[in-house]
């Protein structure tokens, strides 16, 4: 064969806008930023023209720099529930996540902004009210996720915090349409600002709360495995400990079994005198006070002289 011939079968608008959807969903690259990035593209093919070299590693060169890092929680595990509530925030623009300390609030959250990060979006990460109401309602084409974690307070009060619920009310109601807003707050912390008695019954600007339960011990089991697999921690001690979390002689929260995992050399005797809530949260609290106490089941006492072995070992 002696020649080519190159039939053009895309017009330039065409390849423009591949190229946008390539640098958004792949890249991560905000769309205000995208006409930016296209000129340095062109800009790189022009110099390696006149100097006649390759131009696929400033191409990577330029991505690498340009690219958002993404805001997707490395080893997250499903709960079955995110595309419901990545469902709820189109639908309302904002989505209101509750729930006791370590249930995985924040984590969830920014697994459900990663993927608007996907499409472009630009995620923000605050704590402040004020910081996200700016983002948010700034004049711009670009589509921008904002995540508010404990504007409330997180370890302590916050003392505005009712005041600061009533902005939250407000700007979920006023949000633009390409803006999309993820609060998380501690659960006693909301409780104590809106005066409510449950997240059940409580809403902000015409919306429900979602409250992140800590008791599913099969998810608990899951996030244990991925962790102590993660953490290279002994075969022995991981089955015990999958094992008590699924007959319920060992209770954790969510985060605080990616913690145990991830300190596993430390001592863990004192998981196995944890009993199980009872209802209402001052039994819990009880429960929560008797760590170490030593009043076992059982099956616990077994699974405690079981630990003593594999922590010998």
């Amino acid at each position: 064969m002696r020649r080519v011939f190159v039939f053009e079968r895309v017009d330039d608008v065409t390849i423009q806008d591949r190229f946008v959807r390539t640098l958004s969903a792949r890249h991560r690259v905000p769309l205000n930023k995208v006409p930016d990035v296209i000129a340095r593209f062109r800009d790189v093919v022009k110099s390696a023209k006149v100097l006649a070299e390759d131009a696929l590693p400033a191409f990577r060169a330029e991505l690498s720099r340009i690219e958002s890092a993404s805001v997707q929680p490395a080893g997250y595990i499903d709960r079955g529930l995110e595309d419901d509530w990545a469902a709820r925030l189109e639908r309302d623009h904002a989505l209101l996540v509750s729930g006791r300390p370590r249930t995985g609030k924040s984590f969830t959250a920014f697994m459900i902004a990663s993927r608007y990060q996907h499409f472009g979006y630009d995620v923000l990460r605050t704590s402040d009210i004020s910081s996200t109401e700016r983002y948010l309602e700034e004049p711009t084409r670009q589509a921008r996720v904002a995540v508010l974690e404990d504007p409330l307070g997180g370890a302590a009060f916050e003392p505005d915090g009712g005041r600061t619920l009533a902005r939250i009310s407000k700007l979920v109601g006023r949000l633009p349409p390409e803006a999309r807003l993820i609060v998380v707050q501690s659960q006693e912390q909301l409780l104590a600002a809106s005066l409510a008695s449950s997240v059940t019954t409580l809403t902000s600007g015409g919306l429900e709360w979602v409250e992140l339960l800590d008791g599913d011990p099969d998810f608990v089991r899951k996030v244990w495995l991925a962790g102590a697999d993660a953490a290279n921690a002994p075969n022995a001690l991981t089955t015990l400990v999958a094992d008590g979390l699924g007959t319920g002689a060992i209770f954790l929260s969510p985060g605080a079994a990616s913690f145990v995992a991830a300190n596993h050399a430390v001592s863990l005797s004192a998981l196995y005198s944890r009993r199980r809530p009872r209802s209402g949260g001052k039994g819990f609290e009880r429960d929560r006070q008797c760590l170490g106490c030593g009043r076992l089941a059982p099956d616990r006492a077994r699974a405690r002289s079981g630990f003593e072995r594999v922590r010998r070992r």
